[in-house]
């Protein structure tokens, strides 16, 4: 199966977190493909409904890696 990356800060509300959550949840139930979201910062407490998020990558080395995995 093909992989999705999507990468943002969701650490706070502003104008493309606001826009972003709709869709992330339309494709999560309408694609055929998997769908990840990266970021460098944790995820706020507003945003609980986003599955496969993986925060602070520039913390974890595992995660890092992963990232630059599927990027590739």
């Amino acid at each position: 199966m093909k992989k999705i990356i999507h990468q943002l800060s969701l650490s706070a509300i502003g104008g493309v977190q606001r826009s972003f959550i709709p869709y992330l949840l339309y494709v999560l139930k309408k694609s055929n493909f998997h769908h990840s979201v990266y970021s460098m910062h944790d995820l706020s407490d507003q945003f609980i409904e986003v599955k496969n998020y993986h925060n602070n990558i520039n913390k974890s080395l595992i995660s890092k890696i992963k990232f630059f995995f599927f990027l590739i």
